[in-house]
C-alpha cells in the first residue's frame, strides 16, 4: 500500500509581503481594540486569511488546529484538488501567513491508496511538538481509522506506522473514522470516533503507544486497546470530542441513541479505559432536546474546578438546530450554577446555529466556534460566555462576533495565542468555492 504526500506552492503575493515587511519595515495598522473585532495586526490588515491550496482546489476545509510555541498555526482538515477529497495539513505563521519551511512550499496532502475521499479531522501534538492527525482513510475495500505523525516542521514521522501512516482496521468492517485525538504525556494518544460493527454506527475510544501499537492494557472488552459503547442495538453512537485530565481520566462526548431519540453523550474513563461509576450512570450521562432530531455534543472542555463543559447542538419544536452549552458537576450532574439549571441554549426560532467547538480561558470563560444565521444565511460566528454560562456583552455585539461580510461558512476549532488572541479556522464560501478560513479575534 503506498500513500501520496502531494506538495503544491503557496500564493507568491504572500511571500512578497513577508518579504517587504521585514527588509523595507512597512508600517501596519494598529488592530482595533474590541473584544470579538477583527485584529488586523493578523495577515496585516485584514484580521484573516482565506486560503486555497491549489488553484484547481473547489474544497479547503480547516477543521482542527494547534499552536506550537514558536506561534506558528497549523491546521488540519481537507482538499479537493481531484474530484476526491484528500487530508490537508498546513501551517501559518503567527501573523497569518503561509509557512514555506512547512512539509514542502507550506503544506501537506495525503491521498490514500485509491482515488476516494479522505479526511483529517482530528490534530494535536505531543511534548516534542509531533503533530498527530486522526481521521479516515479509503483503502479501496473499507474505510479505516487513520493517524498520521509528523514531525513540527511536517515530516513524515517515519518511526511511526509506515512511513508515519497508520492505517487501524477495526474487527467489524464498514465505514470507521477518528474525529478527535489528545496526545499523552508519555506520547501515547487516545482518539475517538466511530465504528461500523454492522448497519450502525458505535462510539469507540482507543489507545495507542507512541510508535503507534494498539496499547492492549487499555479497555476491558474482548477486543483489548479499544473501548466499544452500542447505546441500544441497533442504533447509532457517535465520538466527536475529547479531553483528558492530569491524572490520566478522560472526558469523551458525541451522540448516542437511546428509546426516544439521538441524544448528546458524555462519558467519563479511567486511565485504564474503564467507565467511572462516580460519574453519572456507570459513567455515562445523556442530554435531550425539545425537537425530536438527534442532538450531538461536538467538543467537551474541563475548567480549572474539574467541570466538563460539553459544546454542541440540539434541536428545537421547529425543526432546527440551537447551540447549546452544559455544565456538569464532577458527579455527572447538571452543574445548576450554570446557565439554566446547567444549560446554555442560543439560537431563534426556525434558524440554524451550530457550535462545533469551544475553549475554555484562565478564567474560566468560554469561547464557542460554529456557525450562525444572519439575514437567511449561515455566516462563521464565534460566542463569549462568562464562566457561568451568561453572554458576554462587551464581546462582539451583545456576546456575539458574526462574520457575514466573508461569505457563508463556518468556525470549527477555535484556540488562543501565545499573546491571548482568539483563533478559530473553518471555511467559507465564495464564487462558488469553499475556501479555508484562518482568522484572529480580539480577545
Amino acid at each position: 500500500m503506498e500513500f501520496n504526500f502531494i506538495h503544491v506552492r503557496s500564493r507568491l503575493n504572500y511571500v512578497i509581503i513577508c518579504i517587504a515587511i521585514m527588509i523595507f519595515g512597512i508600517s501596519i495598522p494598529v488592530s482595533a481594540l474590541g473584544s470579538g473585532t477583527l485584529d488586523t495586526l493578523f495577515h496585516p490588515n485584514d484580521g484573516y486569511t482565506i486560503y486555497q491550496s491549489g488553484n484547481n482546489s473547489t474544497q479547503d476545509h480547516g477543521v482542527e488546529m494547534v499552536v506550537q510555541k514558536t506561534g506558528k498555526i497549523v491546521v488540519a482538515g481537507y482538499t479537493n484538488t481531484s474530484g476526491n477529497k484528500d487530508i490537508l495539513v498546513t501551517r501559518f505563521s503567527p501573523d497569518g501567513l503561509p509557512d514555506l519551511y512547512f512539509g514542502k512550499d507550506g503544506k501537506i496532502i495525503v491521498s490514500g491508496p485509491v482515488p476516494k475521499d479522505d479526511y483529517a479531522f482530528g490534530l494535536d501534538s505531543d511534548s516534542n511538538e509531533n503533530l498527530v492527525v486522526t481521521g479516515r482513510m479509503n483503502t479501496g475495500n473499507s474505510t479505516e481509522i487513520v493517524v498520521i505523525r509528523f514531525t513540527k516542521d511536517g515530516q513524515p514521522d517515519t518511526s511511526f506506522g509506515r512511513e508515519g501512516v497508520l492505517i487501524y482496521k477495526t474487527p467489524f468492517g464498514g465505514t470507521n473514522t477518528g474525529r478527535a485525538v489528545k496526545t499523552l504525556s508519555d506520547g501515547s494518544m487516545i482518539i475517538t470516533g466511530e465504528t461500523n460493527r454492522s448497519a450502525n454506527k458505535d462510539l469507540f475510544i482507543l489507545k495507542l503507544k507512541k510508535n503507534g501499537e494498539v496499547d492492549k492494557t487499555f479497555g476491558t472488552g474482548t477486543d483489548k486497546g479499544i473501548v466499544i459503547y452500542d447505546g441500544i442495538k441497533n442504533r447509532d453512537d457517535f465520538g466527536f470530542g475529547l479531553a483528558t485530565n492530569s491524572d490520566g481520566s478522560m472526558f469523551v462526548t458525541g451522540g448516542a441513541t437511546d428509546n426516544e431519540k439521538g441524544k448528546i453523550v458524555l462519558m467519563k474513563l479511567d486511565k485504564n479505559g474503564n467507565f467511572d461509576g462516580k460519574f453519572g450512570d456507570k459513567g455515562i450521562v445523556l442530554y435531550s432536546g425539545d425537537g425530536k432530531e438527534p442532538d450531538y455534543g461536538n467538543w467537551v472542555v474541563v475548567q480549572k474546578d474539574g467541570k466538563p463543559v460539553v459544546a454542541g447542538v440540539v434541536s428545537n419544536k421547529t425543526g432546527s438546530y440551537d447551540i447549546v452549552l452544559l455544565r456538569y458537576t464532577k458527579e455527572g450532574k447538571l452543574d445548576t450554577t450554570f446557565g439554566k439549571n446547567g444549560t446554555v441554549i442560543y439560537g431563534t426560532p426556525g434558524k440554524y446555529d451550530y457550535a462545533w467547538n469551544v475553549e475554555v480561558e484562565g478564567d474560566g470563560a468560554l469561547i464557542v466556534a460554529g456557525t450562525i444565521t444572519v439575514d437567511g444565511k449561515e455566516i462563521p460566528a464565534l460566542l463569549k460566555f462568562t464562566k457561568d454560562g451568561i453572554l458576554d456583552k462587551s464581546f462582539g455585539k451583545d456576546g456575539v462576533a458574526s462574520f457575514p461580510k466573508l461569505g457563508v461558512g463556518s468556525l470549527f476549532a477555535v484556540k488562543f495565542t501565545k499573546a491571548g488572541q482568539v483563533l478559530s479556522t473553518g471555511f467559507v464560501k465564495q464564487n462558488g468555492t469553499e475556501k479555508l478560513l484562518l482568522m484572529q479575534v480580539n480577545r
